[in-house]
């Protein structure tokens, strides 16, 4: 008796995709669950665009709540914009489109401005912009599932900083960050504040918080003022207390150390905020929102056609994992959406460039 093996169809040969985006640079991948930096061949710009696989026993409900999501998409400053939410019907897949900021990313920014003598001021705003957003996140239901220091761009004019921007694939509804990780190993402190924590630790030394052992030891490689203040901003109980502490940092306490013996962030460890040995302890129990601004993902079984519950937020309890574990199994599916240019966080204006992009997409195609 012979058997026949089904093939589940690659999520991203949905037809309302492939004819209209050209993939150029990894953000994750995951068999239901990819993201990547796409041209957009309506635009010709640069966009994020992230594809997963849904589950539902009412699509209309669920087609009715990704238009609610969209038509109430957060918006700020500080993150990238949704730009639509496509709903391919026939393969239950979703298809989030985004800005892709345009900059440098806040490692190339540090490295290339650290020694300005407007990086302190510039560190201040930065700090501020990121606490203040987390402050209103946290006040409508939302979060970041994390802020990898790779997907926070900045946008430059002459050295000052015009704007900053979270890519928004990041963003979630309120999370129970503080029982996992890495956010577990500092348990008596509030995630966004170690997430500000880290940007200001980054830097200050142009190293990874998450990748020492414990805060002592990251600690003692800051200068006596510099530990002090990042210690207090690790330790804050509101945001109040934070401001406080970015308010008092001065041009003599966010002079880089070691800038010269510093080891970079690598590029292909878990977006950067997690150490290798810790990807398989990562469960991010997220709370369930049906009214989240992103990509809306049913993880139920509910039998009842009308229960809000189907609706799940972009990173539910089960995927989180695999969005920061997904890119380990081999050196192209490693890449994050930094590649040897970090600079290059969108393809150049160029507009033969992007054509160029398109046309050999095609000539694929075709063949």
């Amino acid at each position: 008796m012979s058997s026949t093996t089904t093939t589940t169809p690659s999520i991203m040969s949905s037809s309302l995709f492939t004819p209209r985006f050209v993939p150029h640079r990894l953000v994750w991948k995951n068999d239901d669950d990819v993201c990547y930096e796409c041209i957009d061949r309506n635009s010709y710009a640069s966009v994020i665009v992230r594809l997963r696989k849904f589950e539902t026993s009412n699509v209309e409900l669920y087609k009715a709540n990704i238009a609610k999501a969209e038509k109430e998409a957060i918006k700020h400053e500080c993150i990238a914009n949704l730009t639509e939410i496509i709903i391919d019907d026939a393969n239950k897949i979703s298809i989030t489109v985004s800005e892709n900021p345009r900059g440098i990313t806040f490692i190339k920014y540090v490295e290339t401005y650290g020694s300005a003598k407007e990086f302190p001021a510039a560190l201040q705003q930065i700090l501020t912009n990121i606490s203040d957003l987390f402050q209103i996140l946290n006040s409508t239901g939302k979060d970041f599932c994390a802020i990898p220091l790779q997907h926070l761009i900045i946008a430059t004019n002459d050295g000052k900083i015009e704007s900053m921007k979270v890519r928004r694939p990041f963003l979630s509804a309120l999370t129970k960050r503080s029982l996992l990780a890495p956010y577990n190993r500092y348990s008596n402190c509030n995630p966004s504040f170690v997430d500000i924590t880290s940007i200001a630790f980054y830097a200050l030394t142009q190293k990874n918080f998450f990748e020492f052992e414990n805060v002592e030891e990251a600690l003692n490689i800051l200068e006596p003022l510099q530990r002090t203040i990042i210690f207090e901003i690790l330790i804050s109980t509101n945001f109040e207390e934070v401001s406080n502490c970015i308010q008092r940092m001065k041009s003599s306490d966010t002079e880089i150390v070691n800038q010269y013996d510093c080891d970079e962030i690598s590029e292909t460890s878990s977006f950067g905020i997690c150490d290798d040995d810790e990807e398989e302890d990562k469960q991010f129990d997220e709370g369930v929102s049906s009214d989240s601004d992103y990509d809306i993902v049913n993880h139920s079984k509910s039998t009842k056609d009308d229960d809000d519950d189907e609706v799940r937020t972009a990173i539910g309890k089960e995927d989180v994992d695999e969005i920061l574990t997904a890119i380990d199994k081999d050196e192209f599916e490693t890449q994050t959406a930094i590649e040897d240019d970090e600079t290059q966080t969108a393809v150049e204006d160029d507009e033969d460039e992007i054509r160029t992009a398109i046309d050999e997409s095609d000539e694929k195609n075709t063949n």
